[in-house]
């Protein structure tokens, strides 16, 4: 980061999406600094050096315990979709819509880089 810390990014990451996993990479190994990143939220903080297979593992094993959560979010180009809450932001701003244009833009947003026809649009919404 270039102000190096993480804590806030972490802390509003948290307040934003709760169950996205995060991992805190850092040159910043004191006890305060890792002691501070998990009370911000992190899920692990790993300190360089480090091997890639431990990152690998932590990674796994964070994984495991999140269970599928990139399936829950959806975004595109500043579109965030929350499909557990049913909330959509654009550039971090919540926005309010109505049952049939949250279907829609949630079909498309599934969809992205295919073509569907209004036909599906139709049946799907």
């Amino acid at each position: 980061m270039p102000d190096g810390h993480g804590d806030s990014l972490c802390q509003w990451i948290r307040r934003n999406w709760k169950e996205l996993p995060i991992i805190f990479l850092t040159v910043r190994g004191d006890s305060d600094d890792i002691v501070s990143g998990f009370q911000s939220g992190a899920d692990d903080y790993v300190v360089k050096p480090f091997e890639l297979e431990v990152l690998h593992s932590r990674i796994q094993a964070v994984l495991r315990r999140t269970g599928n959560v990139a399936e829950q979010y959806l975004s595109c180009d500043g579109i965030f979709i929350d499909q557990n809450r049913r909330v959509v932001t654009w550039h971090s701003e919540e926005i309010g819509l109505s049952t049939a244009d949250y279907q829609l833009l949630l079909y498309l947003m599934q969809n992205k880089g295919r073509t569907v026809t209004r036909e599906k649009i139709l049946e799907q919404v």
